[in-house]
């Protein structure tokens, strides 16, 4: 497995599309078809610290017959570059502005899962007890 550092893929995946990638290189064949695509222009020791170009939806066809849509690619290379010029659209107001800041506010918090293993045994043997128990003080 390839060190998560030099992955331009970042998440909890990206050893997936390390292991994927060395396995395009030894077999391109062994991957489908929206992988080798992929793949085509993927490097791993890219830097991940570009942000990705925002996706344009595709003009409306002004032909008669249906044509093939187009790939990812061509859709990022026919959008307009952004520019900050001009706001776009009205700022947020009220709740929905207050619901915004708490969900960013929420990305700075640190999450962890962690797992304990307990013996089911006990915890049977204990529930049993705790009826027992409140089945004689309570009448019932």
């Amino acid at each position: 497995m390839a060190d998560d550092s030099a992955s331009p893929i970042a998440g909890p995946n990206a050893w997936l599309v390390d292991e994927m990638f060395e396995q395009f290189r030894s077999d391109p064949s062994s991957v489908s078809e929206s992988w080798r695509e992929f793949f085509g222009d993927y490097s791993p020791g890219a830097s991940t610290t570009a942000a990705a170009p925002p996706v344009a939806s595709a003009p409306a066809p002004t032909q008669a017959a249906p044509t093939a849509a187009p790939s990812p690619t061509a859709l990022v290379s026919q959008a307009p570059p952004v520019t900050n010029d001009a706001p776009i659209g009205t700022p947020l107001r009220g709740a929905a502005a207050r619901i915004v800041s708490n969900m960013e506010a929420s990305l700075n918090v640190p999450t962890a899962t962690s797992f304990r293993e307990i013996p089911t045994k006990l915890l049977e043997v204990n529930r049993k007890s705790i009826n027992g128990y409140l089945s004689r003080s309570r009448s019932g």
